[in-house]
């Protein structure tokens, strides 16, 4: 019971990282908080939004990786 209880808190506190950081303008603090709910949940609609968002302004670095994300999408 408790590790389904933490299964399920910990994304939704990642998330709210994830927003609090982008308010900031926290980029990197943005991606890794949705790398971390995209490897519990997979297809967390929010944590790919946040992630395209960051990505796209990262895209006029013409960062590779970015680039790649945003084709999938």
């Amino acid at each position: 019971p408790v590790s389904k209880t933490w299964k399920k808190l910990l994304p939704n506190l990642a998330l709210r990282m994830a927003k609090a950081s982008l308010q900031r303008l926290q980029m990197s603090s943005v991606l890794n908080s949705c790398d971390l709910i995209l490897q519990m949940e997979p297809h967390n609609i929010f944590a790919h939004y946040f992630k395209t968002i960051v990505l796209q302004d990262r895209k006029d670095q013409k960062d590779r990786a970015s680039r790649h994300w945003l084709q999938e999408r």
